[in-house]
């Protein structure tokens, strides 16, 4: 948090914009939470007999073997479930996509009504990307994907949180008041 405090003061310093570098540690951070989409989050893990043997015989062999033989695992990777065919498989890398393009078109806003707007919008889809990821992680066994993607989309929040914090405790200038 001084590590914070520090470069906004640094950047007031030097007449850049306070949200100077948490813009680009957003930047950062939706950088690798897009990458995410490619890692494993979870791993399920079921326990069923291979599906090549007979039914009778399987009941013989299930008796015979422990049940750990008949463990399967699939990971979820949210890329590997998209299929760009159909519009309803895109509920999958929507929480990793969106911050990329949203920042461009926030960057392009002039007007502060539309800077605003895209403010609250963009509130509703880190709640809505910390929701989805949260529900994928916790579907079984949490794998190195999702912890990357928990902690890089709870990052992207507290760098929204800290750049309208900092906009909202600006200091007045002598001219305004």
């Amino acid at each position: 948090m001084i590590y914070l405090a520090q470069q906004i003061s640094r950047c007031w310093a030097m007449n850049r914009s306070p949200t100077y570098n948490l813009q680009k540690i957003k930047k950062i951070l939706a950088i690798i939470l897009l990458l995410c989409a490619f890692l494993p989050l979870s791993r399920c893990t079921t326990y069923a007999p291979p599906s090549s043997v007979s039914a009778s015989q399987s009941e013989k062999d299930v008796k015979s073997k422990e049940p750990s033989e008949y463990k399967t695992h699939k990971d979820f990777v949210p890329i590997k479930e998209v299929q760009f065919a159909t519009l309803k498989s895109w509920i999958y890398i929507l929480p990793f996509l969106w911050p990329l393009p949203f920042m461009s078109v926030q960057a392009q806003a002039k007007k502060a009504w539309l800077k605003w707007t895209l403010s609250l919008l963009e509130l509703i889809l880190i709640a809505f990307s910390i929701y989805c990821i949260y529900f994928w992680v916790n579907m079984g066994t949490t794998l190195i994907g999702g912890y990357i993607a928990i902690i890089c989309i709870i990052s992207y929040l507290l760098m929204f949180l800290a750049e309208y914090s900092v906009l909202f405790f600006k200091k007045k200038s002598p001219a305004q008041h």
